[in-house]
């Protein structure tokens, strides 16, 4: 019997490269049953860099594909970011824009994909019965940010603090499910993505960032645009009502961090005991030094190193290939 596919897209430049592996490795490590294909977006980096993760896919039994964006795609993203963000001074990675048009950028056979961030991503467990989920007619499935309220409908785009709560926390987008089928048949393109945000600067011209103040945005990078062009049309998966502290499937333990003076019990809590799916190293990031991440929580240690563990093992069988 053939196994069921599971299809996994990410993107980076050459910077983050070097993560590729790691995040490839724990996704062998947990989802060996099924069929892994997996798409890597991204701009320039050469074959030489990109045949030893060829290699190593093929020895893990993972089936990769790089996409090369053509330099017609390349401008019209370059557009879109430039729509996106208001001040210059921090651009955000034209790479991490790749996350917007699944329908357009993979293959016409991929009826769904789960974006994964490169560099701050690793599964920790089993993502079937997320990946397979029902869409029940939504575009995307995703896990809960930050805020409070999981109600917001199109209309609320128009008011400057309903819109600034979306774009900012609504959700996090280090793992997003997308409805690629229903995408291409509501024809979501370049042009959908331009309309919208040229809609938002009419009628929010301006507004300060929740969690950067003195930095003006229309919306914060690739999640917040999400948030905001699809909102009303966004299902927050939390099937066991986890809320977004401890959700399995964009589990953030520096949101453990934040609370753990409030809660004492949080410095108990350990991966076993929350069993997380996918962690997110939003705040303390994978390269966090030693004696930084002794003074963290016991779980936001564990997983610093299960990702320390498949970079490793990554690293050693790259080692050996010929």
């Amino acid at each position: 019997m053939s196994k069921k596919t599971i299809n996994i897209f990410s993107s980076c430049d050459g910077n983050y490269i070097r993560h590729i592996p790691t995040l490839l490795m724990s996704i062998h490590d947990n989802m060996s049953p099924y069929h892994i294909r997996f798409f890597f977006l991204h701009t320039n980096i050469d074959k030489e860099e990109l045949n030893p993760i060829y290699k190593f896919c093929q020895t893990i039994g993972i089936d990769f594909s790089d996409i090369r964006m053509s330099s017609e795609k390349i401008e019209k993203y370059r557009k879109l970011r430039e729509l996106t963000v208001f001040t210059s001074d921090r651009p955000f990675s034209l790479e991490g824009m790749f996350i917007c048009l699944p329908n357009i950028d993979l293959p016409s056979d991929v009826d769904r994909a789960l974006y994964l961030d490169a560099g701050d991503i690793i599964l920790s467990g089993d993502i079937s019965e997320f990946y397979f989920s029902d869409f029940n007619g939504n575009l995307i499935n995703a896990s809960k940010g930050f805020g409070d309220n999981w109600q917001y409908t199109a209309e609320n785009l128009y008011d400057v603090k309903s819109f600034s709560e979306i774009s900012s926390e609504y959700f996090n987008s280090g793992s997003v499910l997308f409805n690629v089928n229903l995408m291409r048949s509501l024809n979501i393109d370049f042009d959908y993505y331009y309309s919208f945000l040229k809609t938002i600067r009419y009628y929010t011209p301006e507004y300060t960032s929740i969690y950067m103040p003195g930095r003006s945005f229309v919306v914060t990078d690739d999640q917040g645009l999400l948030s905001s062009a699809f909102v009303g049309n966004i299902q927050f998966y939390d099937p066991k009502g986890l809320g977004a502290t401890i959700t399995p499937y964009n589990f953030r333990p520096y949101l453990l961090e934040l609370h753990k003076d409030e809660n004492p019990q949080i410095k108990n809590l350990t991966l076993n005991s929350v069993d997380p799916r996918i962690i997110h190293y939003i705040g303390n990031k994978p390269w966090t030094p030693a004696d930084k991440r002794k003074s963290l929580l016991k779980i936001s240690q564990e997983s610093l190193a299960l990702w320390d563990k498949y970079e490793k093992m990554a690293e050693q069988l790259m080692g050996g290939q010929k």
